[in-house]
């Protein structure tokens, strides 16, 4: 779903629940079944727009230690903000740290499934492993 820039400064906030399907999309790992979202869309002022909700997905990944095949599901908390990108652009300092969760955004609008294929990447795992063998490193 694209949303409006302009939308969402003149609605203030905006609420939406999506399933996406990622089914043929191209991925490094396998999405098992359709991807559910929680979002809000908030005006910042200044064409800034703050993304938060969660992110609910199941993915399929491979045991690094038995090399098992196991589903995961995650849960991941969003809390971006979205500049346009000419904002960056004008900058001449240096970004403080606490604008490091601070994202661009390019043209009218912001796409929801781009926010949401972004976040399940940076949270895939590094270096999976199935609950049998998590388990057992446990142990030791």
């Amino acid at each position: 779903m694209k949303l409006q820039i302009d939308r969402i400064i003149n609605e203030e906030k905006i609420e939406i629940d999506e399933v996406i399907d990622f089914s043929n999309v191209s991925m490094p790992v396998k999405i098992v079944e359709p991807v559910k979202i929680h979002l809000n869309f908030e005006n910042l002022g200044k064409r800034e727009v703050r993304v938060s909700g969660e992110i609910l997905a199941t993915l399929r990944l491979t045991c690094v230690v038995c090399l098992e095949e196991f589903d995961e599901k995650l849960k991941i908390e969003v809390d971006e903000t979205y500049i346009p990108e000419t904002f960056i652009e004008n900058r001449k300092e240096e970004r403080p740290i606490e604008e490091l969760s601070e994202f661009t955004y390019k043209g009218s609008y912001l796409d929801t499934f781009e926010i949401v294929r972004d976040n399940i990447l940076e949270f895939i795992p590094p270096y999976p492993k199935c609950p049998k063998c998590a388990s057992k490193t446990e142990e030791i």
